[in-house]
């Protein structure tokens, strides 16, 4: 019996092995069909499934007139002569930093200044001075001014050179008389010289011929003599008037040059002082006094800034804001995909103060990129609707600086395309 069993379990073994291997063959196809099914499927679902490839940045929308932060010059404690929340003009004093220097004196000292043309100084200043005035540090500035102009005054109101080369004019003008007189004498002294000449050759003719004594001819000699002897005198008081003449001539041209150096040295020495002045004053507007660059509405930089509040230099006091014109983003990119982006493409900007699901988004032109790379960004300009409408027709309000997401969208690429781009660049990298 054990023996049939045997047979009998031997051939049924055997059976169940063979429908056994027939089944694990049907079902290793199933699963390589369903591999191959999946695979295939795979790759026309990624080829199918297209999306276009994001570049992302960072976009600020900003007006043509920028916004100005003012700082303090100066450490010290600040008076405000604007309220916050108001309209300045361009120029406009803000605040000053409390100094020595009295800011109303300063400007008495600066009207003064404008009322004089330092460029056509010919006369002496007009220039009032105060006692009581409180300039501190530019007290010393102001007072080197003062003492050149009061010597410029006593140099132009006495100018004893100008004195000395009219009294020599004067002596010119009596010596050119002299010399007139001189001139007339010498005329009829060579009248009268030639009727002597011709006197005694007709007494030596007489006398040679003994028609005349010798007592004559000797008187006739004498009277000759005589003259030549004045003619002598004539020529040197002729070269005397002519020598000084030459001196005083030559002591005017030396007092006229000594004249002008010293005018010119004193007149030298009050635009030296009157621009030390000048430089000490804008010194001192630059170190002490918070003026507006620019026109527009002030706002406070901090929220409890006040009067007699200490400040520290360089420390934010003030933001204007000017008129808004040219409304357009600033775009920041990396440089990651920077490349792709070209000029009149579409970006899409999502404002942080404006939630884009309910908002919408910017849409915006590109009008201008950066071709240089500023310390890892590049910046980009994008041109706007005027009246800033979302994608959701919403209209938003401008404020300045207002930061938000910056996104570019590029050609639609498949899955597959991205796997095998990713694949080849790998391969070329090993």
């Amino acid at each position: 019996m054990n023996k049939k069993n045997n047979v009998l379990e031997k051939y049924q073994s055997e059976e169940l092995k063979e429908i056994s291997l027939a089944s694990n063959v049907s079902d290793y196809k199933k699963v390589l069909y369903f591999i191959i099914s999946f695979i295939l499927i795979s790759v026309i679902i990624s080829a199918m499934i297209k999306y276009p490839e994001k570049v992302v940045g960072r976009a600020f929308i900003v007006s043509k007139n920028q916004t100005n932060n003012i700082y303090a010059p100066n450490s010290g404690e600040i008076k405000l002569l604007v309220q916050d929340n108001c309209y300045v003009q361009k120029g406009a004093l803000l605040a000053l930093i409390n100094s020595t220097t009295d800011y109303g004196d300063l400007i008495k000292i600066k009207n003064q200044l404008k009322s004089i043309d330092i460029n056509t100084i010919e006369s002496s200043i007009d220039i009032e001075f105060d006692r009581t005035l409180r300039l501190g540090e530019i007290e010393k500035f102001y007072y080197n001014f003062l003492l050149a102009v009061i010597e410029c005054n006593n140099t132009l109101k006495i100018d004893l050179a100008k004195l000395k080369i009219e009294n020599i004019e004067k002596k010119l003008i009596r010596n050119s008389e002299r010399e007139e007189i001189l001139t007339q004498a010498k005329k009829v002294f060579a009248d009268k010289s030639e009727i002597v000449n011709k006197s005694y050759e007709l007494d030596l003719s007489l006398f040679d011929a003994n028609a005349i004594v010798r007592d004559k001819m000797d008187n006739s000699k004498l009277t000759m003599l005589d003259l030549k002897e004045k003619a002598i005198y004539l020529d040197k008081n002729d070269q005397e008037l002519t020598h000084n003449t030459g001196e005083l001539s030559d002591e005017i041209s030396f007092l006229k040059k000594d004249r002008e150096k010293m005018i010119a040295s004193v007149l030298f020495n009050v635009k030296k002082t009157y621009f030390e002045l000048i430089t000490a004053i804008d010194y001192w507007e630059h170190n002490f006094t918070v003026s507006a660059p620019i026109s527009g509405k002030l706002e406070y930089y901090q929220p409890f800034l006040n009067s007699s509040q200490y400040v520290k230099k360089e420390s934010p006091l003030f933001i204007i804001l000017p008129k808004t014109e040219d409304i357009y983003a600033r775009g920041v990119m990396s440089a990651n995909g920077y490349g792709k982006i070209k000029k009149n493409d579409t970006v899409f900007i999502k404002l942080r103060d404006f939630p884009f699901k309910e908002y919408g988004d910017l849409k915006g032109i590109i009008s201008n990129k950066s071709k240089v790379y500023h310390d890892t960004i590049y910046y980009i300009d994008i041109r706007l609707d005027p009246k800033l409408k979302t994608t959701h027709n919403k209209k938003i309000d401008f404020t300045h600086n207002m930061p938000g997401s910056l996104e570019f969208y590029g050609n639609k690429r498949s899955l597959l395309q991205r796997i095998f781009s990713t694949i080849q660049n790998s391969i070329e990298k090993n």
